[in-house]
């Protein structure tokens, strides 16, 4: 395998945003640090009533390509827009509060060159951004050891498929992605309805990451990360959080939610109670798509799965799952199943499951994300890879190995801390 950076094909990176400027400046600034003309930048503004034009315009970039939605839209039709607007080869989305890690994105583009995949995803970190009231001195943030210089893994999209509907997927990381991921135009076009609709669910991502799975296809992962999660007050998953203790017309997730549903495409199964929830909702409509007499999901462990494995906020919340569960297991047939799994707890996690995971917890480093005095998503991400550098390069030329930069990275680290 010879690594070494050309760009053989178009990158679209694209950001769908709205209402969040603040969040959006710092991530164009993590994207327009990567030295690499033939990639695009899109910016979908979701018809935003701030200053996003105005962020924009802030840079002179020639690779930025800006779009605004004719009106406010949901979530799903602003991920549809922004991938019509987008003309790479292969296409990658993240969040307006997210960021890329510019010194990394070559060793992206030597693994696309080389595996030409259908999907890759990688691991990634998380930045915490801080809320407007919060003073932090020092704000950190963690990578695992197994998040970095791993070897380049074909996934099989069998045994993916299988653990899909058994639910048994350990984790969703090595999982096809778009979001936090990357795929190919191809691909994307391969999967699309006969409409041209690439995204056919209430939630995009895991719409696009669980289509991917039921149809198959050539899937790589990576355990090194090129891009950085940004978890900040208005992100998506902490607005929905929100819905059931605040009520106020202008609260996010209320705003959220009555977007999403005036939008004519929608999740077989109401889904917004709970994460796992979600996740069954969205392999139910995949399968409501796209769907043959193999691809029948283990019920049983679905529902037990929702009704254990997650923290129901409170009585009525519980209640109201399941009485959803027991109307759709009316609908297939699997009300045995369903009735199985209200008694049945779900498995905990065996002594050395619970090793393991403390073992993967020691080997971290805490890393800070101040860099020049300011704390937000485009620091973390220049503290970030200030501390990987190019050691990856030496990975996957075989010059080195996953031990030998882990500790050259922890003695870097550890003088920065100094």
């Amino acid at each position: 395998m010879i690594y070494q950076c050309e760009l053989y094909m178009k990158i679209s990176i694209i950001i769908p945003t709205r209402e969040r400027a603040m969040y959006l400046r710092q991530c164009l600034k993590t994207i327009v640090e990567i030295e690499n003309p033939d990639i695009e930048i899109i910016i979908s503004n979701n018809a935003s009533e701030g200053e996003t034009e105005k962020v924009v315009e802030e840079f002179s970039d020639k690779r930025i390509k800006y779009f605004r939605t004719p009106k406010r839209v949901s979530m799903r039709e602003n991920f549809e827009f922004s991938v019509k607007k987008s003309t790479g080869d292969y296409v990658i989305m993240i969040g307006d509060d997210d960021g890329m890690l510019p010194q990394q994105f070559n060793y992206l583009v030597d693994i696309l060159n080389d595996f030409r995949p259908d999907c890759i995803s990688w691991s990634f970190p998380t930045y915490t951004w801080p809320n407007s009231n919060e003073i932090r001195t020092q704000k950190k943030t963690s990578i695992r050891k197994r998040m970095l210089f791993g070897e380049v893994k074909v996934n099989d999209s069998d045994i993916l498929r299988q653990q899909l509907l058994d639910c048994t997927l350990e984790t969703f990381d090595a999982v096809p992605k778009i979001y936090h991921g990357c795929s190919s135009r191809d691909y994307i076009d391969r999967i699309s309805s006969n409409s041209g609709v690439v995204f056919n669910g209430s939630v995009p991502d895991i719409y696009f990451s669980y289509r991917a799975i039921i149809e198959g296809g050539r899937f790589v992962h990576v355990n090194h990360p090129f891009s950085i999660s940004g978890n900040s007050p208005a992100s998506t998953g902490n607005s929905m959080s929100m819905s059931s203790t605040d009520t106020r017309e202008n609260n996010p997730a209320i705003m959220f939610n009555n977007e999403n549903k005036q939008d004519n495409i929608q999740n077989v199964i109401e889904s917004k109670l709970s994460i796992p929830l979600v996740l069954f909702s969205t392999l139910e409509t995949v399968l409501s798509l796209y769907t043959n007499q193999d691809n029948a999901p283990e019920y049983q462990n679905w529902y037990n799965y929702i009704i254990h494995g997650n923290k129901m906020g409170n009585q009525d919340v519980r209640k109201k799952t399941l009485s959803i569960l027991n109307e759709h297991a009316q609908k297939t047939g699997s009300i045995k199943a369903f009735e199985s799994a209200k008694v049945s707890p779900r498995r905990r996690k065996g002594f050395f499951e619970k090793i393991n995971r403390e073992l993967s917890n020691f080997h971290s480093l805490s890393l800070a994300t101040t860099y020049d005095n300011v704390d937000n998503v485009w620091s973390a991400a220049r503290s970030l890879d200030s501390i990987i550098g190019s050691e990856y390069s030496e990975v996957l030329l075989g010059k080195s190995n996953t031990r030998q930069a882990w500790k050259h990275v922890k003695t870097k680290n550890m003088r920065n801390t100094n």
